[in-house]
């Protein structure tokens, strides 16, 4: 079982790499490759987290729970975002269509 120091220890670098990375995709031009190095960097703490683990203290447990509801805000965050995108997307694809239908 992981030390309780070490596993706090991993789980605030893994809290920090969740933090960096909405705050990067809260930027206007955020690089793709920025984001896929820090998602990396998160999923490689995790699965240090639960490596070499038979079971977890129920204070680790909850402290997991707590992690994984902010990724979820996250990818909610995310989805919003994608589904945004979707509309100005179609909202432009139409005005272009009306463009072309009036030859402007």
């Amino acid at each position: 079982m992981a030390t309780t120091s070490n596993f706090a220890k991993s789980l605030l670098q893994a809290e920090h790499l969740l933090t960096t990375i909405q705050d990067e995709l809260l930027k206007e031009a955020s690089a793709v490759s920025v984001l896929e190095a820090l998602l990396s960097q998160h999923e490689a703490l995790l699965k240090h987290l639960c490596s070499g683990t038979d079971s977890l203290s129920n204070s680790q447990v909850e402290d997991l729970k707590k992690h994984l509801q902010a990724m979820q805000v996250v990818v909610t965050e995310c989805e919003k975002g994608k589904d945004d995108v979707s509309l100005k997307l179609g909202s432009i694809k139409r005005s272009e269509k009306i463009k072309k239908a009036y030859g402007i």
